[in-house]
């Protein structure tokens, strides 16, 4: 029994030994290594500077990163931008200024109460301001009664037989005082009739404002007696809305001279 005993407790010896052995020598878990964080520096981006096109087409233009609104001169050329930064074109009405810009957003024109100045802040004269509202006028016109459907030609035509519907007035003696077409040319605008004069004076307008070069005001007569009778040329061509109304539409819409009876006295460039 004393042998048992003793065999017993050399083997739970034996176990309490090894035991601690391994324990001791079992290998620790491997400590992951520190992973260490990496910080991006990003630069910072230079501010934006110039135009910038927006797929629709609209541009605005950058200074210093922040976009121009209002009246602005970029580059010794003067621009209008919208208070979200959108270049405008065309005419611009704002409160009791008007401001007229080409295709391109480049000012032109300011228009002041009555008083019309040119982009570098000169006063227009009286005259030129005339020939400006005029040509400004039809051109509103012609937005009004053509489409952008029509050929330059189809416009034409369509300008020509308005003015010939409109009824015959003389609203004053005629006289060949220095811009009196655009004089006449607004009796007919504003007013809704005129003579062969005004006739003759808005149509001129009118082709202008298509696009027509080399447009004329003729007048048969040096107009220092009050007579005369007057039509416009474009492109060495006659046309003649009072004749062509009274008499031959044919004979009178853009034809050579010798088709057209009359030659010209005055011959006044638009």
């Amino acid at each position: 029994m004393k042998k048992k005993n003793f065999a017993k407790g050399l083997i739970l010896a034996f176990c309490l030994f090894f035991g601690i052995i391994l324990a001791g020598t079992q290998t620790a878990q491997p400590v992951k290594a520190a992973v260490k964080k990496t910080t991006t520096v990003t630069k910072a981006k230079k501010p934006v500077n110039g135009w910038y096109t927006f797929p629709s087409g609209r541009k605005r233009y950058y200074k210093n990163g922040k976009y121009l609104t209002g009246l602005k001169k970029v580059r010794n050329k003067t621009y209008l931008f919208s208070k979200r930064g959108v270049m405008l074109t065309g005419t611009q009405k704002i409160k009791n200024k008007v401001y007229y810009l080409n295709d391109k957003g480049v000012l032109q024109v300011k228009k002041l109460g009555n008083r019309y100045f040119y982009a570098n802040g000169k006063k227009m004269s009286d005259v030129d301001a005339q020939d400006f509202a005029a040509l400004q006028t039809a051109k509103e016109i012609v937005a009004q009664i053509t489409n952008s459907s029509m050929t330059s030609a189809q416009k034409l035509k369509v300008c020509f037989d308005w003015v010939i519907k409109k009824p015959y007035w003389t609203w004053r003696t005629f006289s060949n005082f220095s811009g009196w077409p655009a004089v006449y040319a607004m009796d007919h605008f504003q007013r809704g009739r005129g003579n062969c004069m005004s006739d003759a004076a808005a149509f001129a307008y009118l082709a202008k404002a298509v696009g027509y070069k080399q447009v004329y005001v003729c007048v048969d007569s040096t107009g220092r007696n009050g007579s005369g009778h007057a039509w416009t040329e474009i492109g060495g061509l006659a046309y003649d809305p009072l004749f062509a109304e009274a008499k031959s539409y044919s004979a009178n819409y853009g034809v050579p001279y010798g088709v057209y009876k009359l030659s010209p006295i005055l011959h006044i460039a638009l």
